[in-house]
């Protein structure tokens, strides 16, 4: 397979790329890339920024996305260009939503997703169940279109991820397995890994609160509810208190200090670790929001993880994909309040 790189900007292909750097994260709705360009072609006239670019590896296509900035050196008389971009789904970060009237009512979390980005030319697929429709859902007018699409994502325990396409993925996390394993001494040329528990705790408490009826007409007092979780891998005290308003039963609490002391478990290790191809052994990238078995038997490693992160960089003399990997308990979804407050400040299921 050639591995040469180009892209595609209106039906024109450009090659004469001599490096190439993409980064596509799970903590992030929208991938990178950079390209160095060294030829003798006039190519400034083609990269206007307005129309989306593919971008190719050999027959592969790695990212869809728009050039922001284009950087031009002047050095040696030399035709150098230099475009920095990111997938279509930039403009969900940088726009503002504004769909009016900016309430759904009766709909699937889809129908909800595609109508915030379909103004910008944005496809969504659904691969996993994404639960109920949404009795009411609305937009805080002005607020980035993302923030709107992991609100409603969050309320249906659903992960918002891209594809290749920079459309737009409705999946979970820990889906998808990798069809190979990655190893030490094998396709693992070197890395790094961290264990740090600064944010980690012994005990995680939630406190909630409750409205109970009081002494004499109308009455009402407040009393709180206290979750409690134990993280029994760290070895000595050190509590970790908050509060949440929005829960007011022990169940609900009590869940939250869980989810708590899962996540932030998780995130206490990090993995990095460098292949020498972006490519698995059965054609298919190495992407984010695969389970793949490591074995480092230096790092006492033996179980299966999660890739979260995929920067890949190519040029003439360097091909190397570093690749990111945790515990999948990072991407747990925060279990969602089985009571919520209504807006006259009473309770409803």
């Amino acid at each position: 397979m050639s591995e040469e790189i180009y892209i595609v900007n209106q039906d024109v292909k450009i090659f004469g790329w001599q490096r190439l750097k993409t980064v596509r994260t799970m903590d992030s709705l929208c991938g990178s890339f950079e390209l160095s360009y060294v030829g003798n072609d006039d190519i400034k006239s083609v990269l206007t920024g307005f129309e989306p670019i593919q971008l190719y590896l050999g027959e592969k296509l790695l990212m869809t996305g728009y050039i922001f900035p284009v950087k031009i050196p002047i050095v040696n008389d030399k035709n150098m260009i230099v475009i920095v971009g990111r997938e279509k789904t930039a403009d969900l970060i940088d726009c503002s939503a504004i769909n009016k009237p900016g309430t759904w009512r009766n709909q699937t979390l889809q129908q909800i997703i595609f109508a915030l980005v379909q103004p910008f030319g944005i496809n969504v697929q659904t691969i996993v169940d994404t639960g109920d429709v949404f009795t009411k859902f609305s937009i805080n007018h002005g607020e980035p279109v993302v923030n709107a699409i992991y609100r409603a994502c969050n309320l249906r325990g659903v992960l918002p991820i891209t594809d290749e396409y920079g459309d737009l993925l409705l999946t979970s996390a820990s889906s998808l397995e990798a069809s190979e394993p990655v190893k030490y001494g094998e396709n693992i040329l070197s890395g790094e890994y961290i264990y740090d528990y600064t944010e980690s705790y012994s005990n995680y408490f939630v406190a909630g609160n409750t409205i109970t009826a009081g002494v004499g007409w109308g009455s009402k007092s407040k009393i709180n509810v206290i979750g409690e979780a134990e993280d029994t891998t760290i070895g000595r005290y050190r509590p970790f208190y908050v509060k949440d308003s929005d829960r007011v039963t022990k169940k609900d609490v009590r869940n939250k200090a869980a989810w708590m002391a899962q996540v932030r478990y998780g995130n206490a290790s990090n993995l990095e670790i460098n292949l020498s191809s972006y490519f698995q052994s059965n054609g298919d990238r190495w992407s984010p929001n695969l389970m793949v078995p490591v074995e480092i038997p230096l790092a006492d490693i033996d179980t299966e993880l999660l890739i979260t992160q995929v920067e890949y960089t190519h040029s003439q003399n360097l091909q190397n994909c570093k690749l990111t990997i945790k515990d999948p308990l990072v991407y747990k979804q925060e279990p969602q309040p089985t009571i919520k407050k209504t807006v006259n400040s009473g309770w409803s299921l």
